[in-house]
């Protein structure tokens, strides 16, 4: 549906993938919601679940029925609730920005113009790429309260959907990747939408009039390397076997140790393997495309018009080796 008095917006209003809301939260709701019931079931049905307890085959089947109600209205509820929630999701393109409405007792409205755009990445989670799915996450100036994250699409349309983004970008800086890789052009609003139509109809190839200068990868070698030649490492390995060796003279000892040593030194550097492992960047005529990520794959799309500072930075212990990390 287009608005015909919405001068700003071209494009019509589309939905994310039907199983979006369960994938952002439906299925914790249900499990935390059966064992909640199942927890329950005691004062429903006045008997308990202990060794102590009548087996509940000689109660009949009402403890079974009883329980199977239960769990079918949860399900019954969680599932009207993600059509709910997937009827009023809607996002739209538009030749000067892109609109996303969502939210069912507190409705909300956001809109990101796109001379404000600083990158469009993809994201894909494990258990989105399970289903196939992916999220479009639009970062704009202002902050992370400002971004626009369209989850989940299918990947082939999450692709048309940045690609259109993108498309929409350049015309606003004035620069059309497909007239040699430099020509300037009017972004006017004649242009826009048959740019907007074209990208979203896949006619533009998302590398059309584009080279890649050059592919930067970061061996997996070097990148695990990087996190054991670390101050961080250096603490556990004296830490630890201390610790370790204390608890078999005193009990539970080493407890008060080991815990903040897990939580603040051996759990950032699992996460920042899983977040930053496979990182490659492809740098074209106009565009930094970033990917990077193990079971939660990321793939951010940065024109270089956008890019405010670069930073290149050299800790001690990576002053050996000469190893360099840019931001």
């Amino acid at each position: 549906m287009t608005d015909p008095t919405d001068g700003e917006s071209i494009g019509e209003w589309q939905r994310l993938h039907p199983i979006s809301p369960f994938l952002r939260g439906g299925v914790m709701v249900l499990a935390v919601g059966g064992y909640i019931l199942s927890q329950q079931i005691e004062n429903i049905v006045g008997v308990g679940w202990g060794p102590e307890s009548p087996d509940p085959t000689e109660l009949g089947f009402g403890v079974l029925w009883i329980a199977a109600a239960g769990f079918l209205g949860l399900v019954a509820l969680v599932v009207l609730y993600g059509w709910v929630a997937w009827r009023v999701s809607r996002f739209r393109i538009g030749a000067t920005l892109l609109e996303y409405r969502w939210g069912i007792l507190f409705k909300q409205h956001r809109q990101v113009r796109y001379d404000r755009i600083q990158s469009v990445d993809i994201s894909r989670p494990i258990l989105a790429r399970l289903f196939g799915l992916s999220q479009v996450v639009v970062q704009s100036a202002g902050g992370s309260d400002s971004q626009v994250q369209l989850a989940y699409l299918t990947h082939t349309k999450a692709l048309q959907v940045r690609d259109a983004v993108l498309s929409l970008v350049d015309a606003e800086d004035g620069t059309v990747a497909g007239s040699g890789g430099g020509d300037l052009v009017g972004a006017s609003d004649a242009y826009q939408p048959q740019r907007l139509e074209a990208s979203i109809r896949g006619e533009m190839a998302p590398t059309r009039g584009r080279e890649v200068l050059r592919t930067m990868k970061v061996p997996m070698g070097r990148f695990v390397a990087s996190l054991l030649y670390h101050p961080i490492t250096v603490l556990v390995l004296l830490v630890v076997p201390g610790a370790l060796i204390g608890s078999v003279i005193f009990p539970f000892a080493a407890l008060p140790i080991l815990v903040p040593v897990f939580f603040g030194a051996v759990l950032p550097h699992v996460s920042r393997f899983l977040k930053e492992a496979n990182f490659s960047v492809d740098v074209e005529t106009d565009r930094l495309r970033i990917t990077h990520g193990l079971t939660d794959q990321r793939s951010n799309t940065v024109p270089l018009a956008r890019i405010q500072a670069v930073e290149i930075s050299q800790g001690f212990f990576w002053r050996f080796p000469d190893w360099w990390r840019v931001k």
